[in-house]
């Protein structure tokens, strides 16, 4: 089924277009951001992660979730909340 990626701006990325997720530190600020990219220029997931072990704990449960939200049942969208740092995938409504 069909999965998607909910960027810091609110655009949808379909996650089997997706070839990377990054995690890079912020120069500005020292924090971490994860970002996933397609065919276009990276799209921030989340940003602002106080370290590099929470943006490496962010990137791997977004693939993980990525890779379990395939074989739902409904297409899915993973999305990742800044309130409790945490990444979750939902049924897609229309």
């Amino acid at each position: 089924m069909d999965v998607w990626i909910e960027t810091t701006a609110g655009t949808l990325v379909k996650a089997s277009a997706t070839t990377h997720i990054t995690m890079r530190q912020n120069d500005k600020t020292s924090s971490w951001d994860v970002s996933v990219s397609a065919s276009a220029a990276p799209a921030p997931f989340a940003t602002g992660l106080a370290d590099k072990e929470a943006a490496r704990s962010v990137r791997n449960t977004l693939a993980l979730s990525m890779s379990t939200a395939s074989s739902a049942e409904a297409p899915q969208v993973v999305v990742y909340d800044d309130e409790d740092l945490s990444v979750n995938s939902y049924t897609l409504a229309a």
